[in-house]
């Protein structure tokens, strides 16, 4: 792999960032339907 390619690291971290956005977005929705 070329240093292109993205590491585990950062593979797992753009993974932990989405699981964090949609956290913040499910409750954001919730706060907005309350």
């Amino acid at each position: 792999g070329g240093s292109a390619e993205p590491t585990k690291k950062e593979k797992h971290k753009r993974l932990r960032g989405v699981c964090d956005e949609k956290k913040q977005s499910s409750q954001r929705q919730v706060d907005h339907g309350n």
